[in-house]
């Protein structure tokens, strides 16, 4: 079955933003000081308990939208990002939180958005899953809701890790697709058929013959298995110390957090 299409979106911005950069937006010339999310409007009349909210893609339209972008502030000042979907199941934790940032949090609404209101409204449900995100950074990571700290790692706009899990997804697919399919297809077709003359030539004796290269270089057939015996010893060390490294200090900076990609209706 094909996939439907990503629904494009498109984004609102904020005119009044501050703007390092006079020819360039706020949310990318962002000015140094600024909170996550600076060059995007809030939201009228969203404020509730204490939390206000603001958005980033459009929710204006004639049909529904099937996903969108937002942002919650906290009554202390410090910011999350918000990831909606008119469908499925998503993953609740898109980004851990980080220093200026308590985090990215993904929902699925339950009423369609059409419009402001429908939006606010639909964010409004989903406050009190957004406070208890809110409670446990504050009580774990600190950090994260430190408004004079600009969330780390993120593009100027802040919100680079909505939407980073569908490249990180395709250069995956990418680097698979070279290790499990292109990279065998060379070492048979490119070096296979040499080593396997090499071995022919030298165990009947005439490892003192050569062969000419791409380069037109004249290479003695014992030479070319000598080559090739390095090659294995570097690649066996070099994995053996892998292993080694990985077993006495494991693999750090690679926290779990929830995968998100451009919706689809998988």
């Amino acid at each position: 079955m094909r996939e439907r299409e990503p629904q494009s979106q498109s984004i609102r911005v904020d005119p009044s933003a501050e703007s390092a950069n006079p020819s360039l937006p706020a949310f990318i010339a962002v000015p140094k000081g600024a909170p996550v999310y600076h060059g995007f409007p809030l939201l009228a009349h969203s404020e509730k308990e204490g939390f206000s909210f603001g958005v980033i893609t459009e929710p204006n339209g004639e049909t529904p939208a099937s996903w969108g972008d937002a942002f919650v502030i906290a009554p202390d000042g410090s910011r999350a990002g918000i990831v909606w979907h008119a469908e499925g199941e998503p993953p609740p934790v898109v980004c851990s939180p980080s220093p200026g940032r308590w985090g990215v949090y993904a929902f699925r609404f339950r009423r369609p958005v059409r419009n402001e209101q429908d939006l606010i409204e639909n964010l409004h449900e989903v406050l009190p899953q957004l406070k208890a995100f809110y409670a446990a950074a504050l009580a774990e990571h600190p950090e994260s809701t430190n408004v004079n700290l600009q969330a780390a790692g993120d593009s100027p706009a802040g919100f680079a890790c909505l939407r980073c899990r569908s490249f990180e997804r395709n250069m995956k697919r990418r680097r698979s697709i070279l290790k499990t399919l292109i990279a065998p297809i060379v070492v048979i077709v490119v070096f296979i058929p040499t080593l396997a003359i090499a071995i022919r030539e030298v165990l009947a004796g005439r490892g003192a013959a050569t062969y000419s290269n791409v380069y037109e270089l004249p290479i003695q057939y014992t030479s070319v298995l000598i080559i090739f015996a390095v090659l294995i010893l570097v690649i066996a060390v070099a994995y053996v110390a892998r292993i080694v490294y990985f077993w006495r200090f494991g693999k750090f900076g690679t926290a779990k957090t929830g995968k998100i990609d451009s919706p689809t209706n998988e």
